[in-house]
Formats: C-alpha cells, structure tokens, sequence
C-alpha cells in the first residue's frame, strides 16, 4: 500500500482537501490544477490521484487494477498528457490577445 493507503479521499471537488484556497485574488498553480483536473475523464483523473495525491506505488495501483505496472505507467503517462492539453488550453485562454 502506499504512505496514504489509509486515506482513501475521491477526488471531490467539495472535499476540504481539493479546496480552492484564495478566490478572490489571482490564481495559485494549485488552483490551476485542480480546474483542470475538473475537465479530465474520471479514469484519469482517479490515476492522478492515486499515485500523485495519495502517493500509491505504481505497483500498488497495478495490484488494485488486476494489471502490470507496465500497463499503469503507460495510463498514467496518458493522465499526464490529457492533464497537459487542459492546462495548455487554460493557459493559452489566460494570454492577453494581440491584436
């Protein structure tokens, strides 16, 4: 099990944990993030959570899953990307126009 096996949060948006701290001033990275992660697919989603919030081990999640880590850390890598592609679509929106 990982170092957080006992904590077992779901990503919630509305959970203490994921609370976006700071709203009325401009955003932190971490509030960035978790926008973000928001627009991700729930198995993405659930995957970055497990292994980067929680801290499970990728042979952990391949334990939970019936899968081999080699099949985990090719899920994770495709968590990563999509999470990557909603950031830079925020990113890009954030920047001033030129006109």
């Amino acid at each position: 099990m990982g170092r957080h096996a006992a904590d077992r949060t779901a990503y919630d948006p509305e959970h203490p944990r994921f609370a976006r701290r700071g709203a009325s001033g401009p955003e932190h990275p971490g509030t960035t993030v978790l926008r973000a992660m928001d627009e991700l697919s729930a198995a993405h989603r659930d995957m970055l959570v497990e292994l980067f919030y929680r801290g499970d081990t990728l042979e952990a999640a391949a334990a939970v899953r019936g899968v081999s880590v080699e099949t985990v850390k090719s899920r994770l890598y495709y968590a990563l990307r999509a999470l990557r592609a909603v950031l830079d679509r925020h990113v890009a929106a954030d920047q001033p126009r030129v006109s």
